[in-house]
């Protein structure tokens, strides 16, 4: 049985996040990395709400747990507390700053994971990260596509072995058969 060969997919995306960057998408993806033996199956994951739990797994193992990180981290994202606040509210009883602020880590780290499942959503279902690279030795670096269908029209129009491109491509995203 054939694995998918995250490093491969991953190799062409890119994300500059505030807070996250791919490393993080990699630990988001190493919750079910053994599932995936194909694309439609890693698509399936990131939308499915499993991926929601290891959202919030990992956010909650970001926010600091030293008071020093909690109010140097509160400094220049202040915006995140009030977020946070107006989001879930705080004790007025017994009130705890640093407790809003690691609420307001969480809340941040959170929407960002998001952002980044998204914006890798968003790459795996855009034709270019499949041809960038690789199509018959012709490069595609510079080329952006609107629709899969385009992209396909481009292949038949230059590429000469256009019989093997989809197999080539299929075994190239694939990985080595286990």
């Amino acid at each position: 049985m054939a694995t998918l060969n995250l490093n491969k997919i991953l190799r062409g995306f890119n994300y500059n996040g505030e807070f996250l960057t791919e490393s993080n998408l990699i630990d988001l993806l190493e919750f079910s990395r053994d599932k995936f033996e194909d694309i439609s199956e890693l698509k399936d994951y990131l939308e499915s709400d499993d991926i929601s739990e290891n959202i919030n797994e990992l956010s909650d193992s970001m926010v600091d747990i030293y008071y020093y990180d909690l109010r140097k981290w509160s400094v220049d994202n202040y915006n995140y507390i009030e977020d946070a606040v107006s989001e879930f509210g705080y004790d007025s009883k017994d009130f705890d700053f640093h407790k809003v602020i690691s609420l307001a880590q969480y809340y941040a780290y959170n929407n960002e994971f998001y952002t980044l499942k998204n914006e890798f959503l968003d790459y795996l279902n855009d034709l270019k990260f499949i041809i960038k690279d690789w199509a018959g030795n012709i490069m595609f670096n510079s080329i952006e596509f609107d629709t899969f269908e385009e992209g396909w029209d481009y292949i038949y129009a230059n590429v000469v072995d256009i019989d093997n491109v989809y197999e080539d491509l299929f075994v190239e995203l694939q990985g080595d058969s286990k």
